[in-house]
């Protein structure tokens, strides 16, 4: 009506199978002096809110002593021609000592003409003091995320990382021999899990090292002991405890002999593994022939090359300086270079 600002709302009303129309239901309530829909609009949004029916305040939260109640007594005349006869939303914000933001909307009737304006309306000290609080809360939630990040941290570096580090450890003490080395096993996770295991393969791999070094001696014992007998034969032989015998034969029985005190050596080696495993053998070195020494390398290399026809033929001069070293050892070498020649070449000349 002319003299009051009415809200009005139907709605059908269906017979109880709900497909035939009975009447309807229409509420209306008037708007004039009405606090329940603006208090409602404060205690949700925490704004003060305002309608205006033409340019006159027709309901609103603000108390009649409220000095800002005074200013929005009228709706301006720019934000009645927005709102009431163009229809559109209006915005003012005003920022200087008792700024605000406010939003005018136009309110329809059931012709689509507006009728009255709502507005809406947060003090700027308000909306700085939400503000703080967003910052204050955005601060406070990355100090909690940092927090927890660096908790996460921690306990990913005690559980999972330094483990893993005693494990690396554990690994590389293995790695020189060090059998006797355990892991402490502190859970009962995948972590403590792969620490027992560690920790099994640790005792077996120690268990299998000794049981190798007990053979290895008792191997080696028992083969020192027929070495020591042909190498005692051969030089006998050599002496003439049999008569006297052909060059070619005592030559052979020379190389026969140096042969088995070679591996002689070979096998006091075996016998001081340990020290060879620590790098702590000692070599006995004085001056070596090498071109002799290459002579008796040749010789023992003989039946090697079977029926290919190949010549291995000894290239270092005779008058050569004499050099300093273990001569089993450089016999070794030598060996193992000439046999490393045969295996790969099918004919010619290894020199």
């Amino acid at each position: 009506s002319d003299g009051a600002l009415v809200l009005t709302s139907a709605a059908p009303v269906y017979d109880r199978n709900k497909k035939n129309l009975i009447g309807a239901v229409i509420l209306r309530r008037i708007l004039n002096n009405e606090k329940a829909i603006v208090g409602r609009i404060h205690e949700s949004l925490d704004i003060d809110a305002v309608i205006f029916k033409g340019e006159t305040l027709i309901a609103t939260n603000l108390s009649s002593q409220d000095e800002t109640r005074k200013k929005f007594a009228k709706l301006p005349s720019p934000v009645r021609k927005t709102v009431l006869e163009q229809g559109r939303p209006f915005e003012a914000v005003k920022i200087e000592k008792g700024g605000y933001l406010a939003k005018y909307q136009p309110l329809s009737g059931m012709d689509g003409k507006p009728l009255a304006a709502l507005m809406v309306r947060l003090d700027a000290t308000r909306y700085a003091e939400t503000r703080f609080t967003a910052v204050v809360s955005l601060l406070g939630i990355a100090f909690i995320g940092f927090l927890l990040a660096f908790t996460i941290k921690f306990i990913i570096q005690r559980r999972i990382l330094k483990p893993v580090g005693k494990l690396t450890q554990g690994t590389e003490r293995l790695a020189k021999g060090d059998y006797s080395y355990q892991l402490p096993v502190t859970s009962r996770d995948e972590i403590g899990l792969l620490s027992q295991a560690f920790n099994t393969m640790a005792v077996q791999l120690g268990e299998r090292d000794r049981l190798k070094n007990e053979f290895l001696s008792n191997t080696s014992h028992e083969i020192r002991t027929p070495l020591n007998g042909i190498i005692g034969i051969a030089e006998s032989l050599i002496d003439g405890a049999a008569g006297p015998l052909p060059e070619k034969a005592v030559g052979n029985l020379s190389m026969i002999s140096s042969s088995g005190r070679r591996l002689a050596n070979l096998v006091n080696d075996i016998l001081d593994f340990s020290k060879l495993r620590e790098n702590e053998m000692d070599l006995p070195r004085h001056p070596v022939d090498i071109h002799v020494v290459t002579d008796v390398v040749l010789t023992l290399a003989q039946p090697l090359i079977g029926k290919k026809p190949l010549n291995l033929v000894n290239t270092i001069d005779p008058e050569a300086p004499l050099v300093e070293g273990d001569e089993n050892r450089m016999q070794q070498i030598v060996l193992n270079l000439v046999g490393n020649a045969i295996k790969f070449t099918e004919s010619g000349t290894v020199e």
